[in-house]
């Protein structure tokens, strides 16, 4: 696999990734793993840390 393949499929992850994680926070998806339920405001942030990666990604295509 070379990097501009590389650059697309984990920007693309990254992407689809990141935009479940803003929807379940728009949306008021309740997450619970084990008996912790995970608070929409921690979706919020792992959302734009996986669209900044996602961009990192894709720029990494070029």
């Amino acid at each position: 696999m070379n990097v501009h393949t590389f650059g697309r499929v984990t920007g693309v992850i990254f992407l689809l990734v990141g935009l479940l994680h803003i929807l379940r926070a728009l949306q008021g998806w309740i997450l619970t793993i084990g008996d912790f339920t995970v608070p929409s405001w921690f979706s919020v942030v792992v959302g734009i840390v996986l669209l900044y990666l996602s961009l990192q990604g894709f720029q990494l295509k070029k």
